[in-house]
């Protein structure tokens, strides 16, 4: 039982780091431009890749997740809508979404004004994306299935 746990919360993590990687691609876009030669272009192309990679990362845990919890019939009891769209949900959730909401309008802002250079916005965006993960992952089933 203990075993099962700790790899659940293995590859909770993995699916993390997986999803953070698309993020970490928008924090890549300041550096990338395909109208140049060079490393710039280089960047450009690992932008994609980094993103997908990420992307399938990420879904292919949280299938692994889902599967592992929806085997155990403990999880039966775990009732609600998915990450996300619920909100405050565990105490390490609602610490997210606190963070979240100011730094998805300051990115939506930013973005509609054109007030900040485009790193700023890309630098927003990123954690904003970041964020957003967070909030679905930390409000989610598989969370409180961990945690419970």
């Amino acid at each position: 039982m203990k075993k099962r746990k700790i790899r659940f919360r293995r590859i909770f993590v993995l699916m993390l780091c997986g999803y953070s990687l698309i993020p970490l691609a928008f924090l890549m876009m300041t550096f990338a431009d395909f109208n140049v030669s060079g490393i710039r272009r280089l960047a450009a192309y690992a932008v994609g890749a980094v993103f997908w990679s990420g992307a399938l990362l990420g879904t292919v845990f949280l299938i692994v997740l889902d599967r592992a919890r929806k085997g155990d019939k403990r999880s039966r009891s775990i009732k609600g809508m998915p990450g996300l769209i619920s909100f405050f949900r565990t105490r390490q959730g609602k610490l997210a979404d606190i963070i979240m909401i100011p730094v998805l309008c300051a990115a939506a802002g930013a973005s509609l004004a054109g007030a900040f250079i485009q790193p700023v916005r890309f630098a927003l965006w990123a954690a904003a994306l970041f964020l957003i993960i967070l909030h679905s992952a930390l409000n989610g089933k598989n969370y409180i299935y961990m945690k419970g």
